[in-house]
């Protein structure tokens, strides 16, 4: 069959071309040491998703927990979320899936993390929560380092959470502002003994200059 032969409309998908895509960005966040966590935004496909950690991602990001439990459907078993989950009925999906895969999630505000501290009290199994940092591209997150050190002793604070890190979405085209926010927010965590296990970066149209923000320990690129 030829492409022209096809219905319209069709998805068609070229399945060396996402391939060699795939493998060439894994190989440079590996050249950086960075942890890849690929956001599923633009496939939303479980079959993809697996080619990337197939290519040595770590896991995914998704935006909601409707995503979320499409993608653990389809076999993937470590998530973050990157949205502030709020409201009863989804944090009881959110605890299920829980208990299920491994999942974290993101917090810019006591009034989420409140929400995830009363659906999750098992010190056992606790649910990872990174805060999300607004670094410069002015759409979610903490504004300042302190707010993020105030934020993750609240996480740290609950016996059913466990402080993860920090997040951020950052302004295109400034990788100097977003490493200089994330450097003094790693550094004032640590003085307070409160090291964060992850620094969660993202976006696709800086991937040539990841080595400009050498505070992420990963990136989440997603177109």
């Amino acid at each position: 069959m030829r492409v022209t032969d096809l219905d319209t409309p069709a998805v068609v998908i070229d399945f060396d071309r996402v391939e060699a895509n795939l493998a060439r960005v894994q190989a440079l966040a590996d050249g950086l040491g960075l942890r890849l966590r690929p956001h599923v935004k633009t496939h939303k496909l479980p079959v993809l998703a697996r080619l990337q950690m197939d290519q040595g991602a770590v896991g995914i990001t998704c935006q909601k927990v409707g995503e979320a439990e499409a993608m653990a459907e389809g076999g993937l078993d470590d998530i973050l979320i990157t949205y502030n989950i709020l409201g009863a009925a989804k944090l009881d999906r959110l605890a299920r899936l829980h208990s299920r895969i491994t999942v974290a999630v993101v917090a810019d505000s006591a009034e989420t993390v409140s929400g995830y501290a009363s659906h999750f009290t098992d010190p056992s199994r606790p649910l990872s929560v990174l805060v999300e940092c607004d670094t410069g591209a002015a759409r979610c997150g903490v504004q300042t380092p302190a707010a993020a050190l105030a934020l993750a002793r609240n996480i740290a604070g609950s016996a059913g959470l466990r402080f993860g890190g920090l997040m951020t979405y950052p302004p295109r085209g400034d990788p100097a502002r977003t490493e200089l926010w994330l450097a003094e927010a790693v550094a004032i965590l640590r003085e307070a003994d409160l090291p964060p296990p992850v620094v969660s970066n993202g976006g696709t149209p800086d991937l040539s200059r990841l080595a400009d923000v050498p505070s992420a320990t990963e990136h989440r690129p997603g177109t």
